[in-house]
Parts: C-alpha cells; sequence; structure tokens
C-alpha cells in the first residue's frame, strides 16, 4: 500500500476534507497537496467532463512528482441551464471568478426560472494514477439539492456552490448542515471510501 499521495490541488477547504476522510477510511495514507512538493506549470483543462479533467490532473502530476497523485474535478450543474456551469464552474463568466462572483452569477442565470426547475447537483469525480502513468481509481459521485431564490448570508471559502445548494429535507443549505448530515450525503466523502478499497489493495 501506498504511504503518501498527492492531491492534485492548492485549494485549502478540498485539502481538508481529504484529510479528514483518509483518516476515516485509510489513515496509514499521508496527503499532501501541490503547495508541499515540487511542480511546476499546470495541465490543460479541456475536458469535456469532470472525469477527463481529473485524469489529465492525476497524470500531469504524477509524472512530476512520482507520487500516486489523485486528481479532482467537479463542479455544480444546473438543470434549468442544461447542465451549466459543469466543467467551466470556477471559470464560468469566461475567467477565474470570485466565489461571490459565481453565486451572483447562479442568481442572475435563474432569474424567472420556477421553483419546479430549479434543481441542480454538486459532482465530483476523482482519478488515482501512479507515476507510471497505471489508473488506479476512477471514481464520481454527486449531490442533489434545489436552488431557492437566494443564497445563504455567508459563503464557505472556496466552496461557493454549497451556499446556493439547498437541501428541503434538512431544510438547510449545504454549508450549513451539521457533521451527521454531512457525513450522511457528502459525495466527496463516499468518493473518498471507494477510492481507499483501491488504494488499500495496491
Amino acid at each position: 500500500m501506498v504511504e503518501k499521495v498527492l492531491i492534485a490541488t492548492r485549494n485549502v477547504a478540498k485539502k481538508k476534507e481529504y484529510q479528514q476522510y483518509f483518516l476515516e477510511f485509510l489513515p496509514a495514507v499521508r496527503i499532501v497537496t501541490l503547495d508541499e512538493v515540487d511542480s511546476y506549470g499546470a495541465p490543460t483543462e479541456d475536458g469535456k467532463t469532470f472525469l477527463e479533467n481529473a485524469y489529465k490532473k492525476a497524470v500531469f502530476y504524477a509524472k512530476q512528482t512520482g507520487l500516486t497523485t489523485i486528481g479532482d474535478d467537479g463542479g455544480f450543474e444546473i438543470d434549468a441551464l442544461g447542465g451549466q456551469p459543469g466543467v467551466l464552474s470556477r471559470r464560468w463568466p469566461g475567467y477565474e471568478a470570485s466565489d461571490q462572483e459565481l453565486v451572483d452569477l447562479v442568481f442572475t442565470k435563474l432569474r424567472g426560472v420556477p421553483k419546479e426547475r430549479r434543481t441542480a447537483r454538486l459532482t465530483t469525480a476523482a482519478v488515482v494514477v501512479k507515476d507510471t502513468g497505471e489508473v488506479v481509481a476512477k471514481e464520481q459521485g454527486s449531490v442533489a439539492g434545489v436552488i431557492p431564490k437566494k443564497p445563504a448570508p455567508w459563503i464557505q471559502k472556496d466552496f461557493p456552490f454549497r451556499a446556493v445548494l439547498y437541501f428541503p429535507k434538512y431544510k438547510k443549505y449545504f454549508q450549513d448542515l451539521s457533521e451527521k448530515e454531512h457525513q450522511e450525503i457528502n459525495h466527496r466523502r463516499a468518493l473518498i471510501q471507494k477510492i481507499s478499497i483501491h488504494l488499500g489493495n495496491t
């Protein structure tokens, strides 16, 4: 079993989730991010799907660092907008947008859209690749909810769409869920659980 795995991200919030769930499912593995290894440049994320972009990230950084690498890609999919922003989530306006800009854009795009059509989901894909290029695992998961008429009053840093996605079951936005509720539905947790099984067998 590998002892150290690179998460191909500089997103602090994403690293925290990976560390938390690897500690739960595969505690012997140390998680590092791009800020902790020697890496340069970045892959061109021009895939048409989250899995394609996750694969590009994993291969690119695994070859650079010599570490087994998890490429993680995901985004927000709004049914009334044909799945937008999808793979363009962070770059939806045509540039690297801020958290606030993305939240504002959701409600601008959905102006006048009735309640019954305001369904959406957060999707995450992850691909695990060895430095040899061998694919260890490919997984994807989603969590679905609705978009109310206004966002939550605050935005979780680096996770803007969690201030937009609302769960009628809990009467809460994603970011406001309790730890227990979060564990029940978190799509990244389910993803990491599946990945840990594959890594545990390598």
